[in-house]
């Protein structure tokens, strides 16, 4: 694990022990869940949708985090993130 994501899930872990609000945002309006799915974070996916993050939230630009894993990320980044989709997608259809 490179130093970036080492640091990135010391910042969850962290969050999430002190209770913090999950769908804090940033002033793109995009939330943790947001970047770990840019980031094709799937061990942070599920571990931020394990704690009860929402997955529906969308971004200042109306998106949410599976449209950002499916490429829609701005940012340069269009490839889209197969396996962080496909968990989004999957944790998506079990909360209906």
């Amino acid at each position: 694990m490179n130093r970036r994501w080492a640091w990135c899930l010391t910042v969850i872990l962290t969050v999430s022990m002190l209770g913090m609000a999950r769908a804090a945002a940033d002033e793109a309006g995009q939330t943790a869940m947001h970047n770990a799915a840019l980031q094709r974070g799937d061990a942070f996916i599920e571990f931020l949708a394990d704690s009860g993050a929402r997955l529906d939230v969308k971004d200042k630009q109306g998106r949410q985090p599976l449209d950002l894993a499916l490429g829609g990320g701005g940012r340069g980044q269009q490839t889209a993130r197969e396996s962080a989709a496909a968990i989004l997608k999957k944790r998506m259809n079990s909360q209906k």
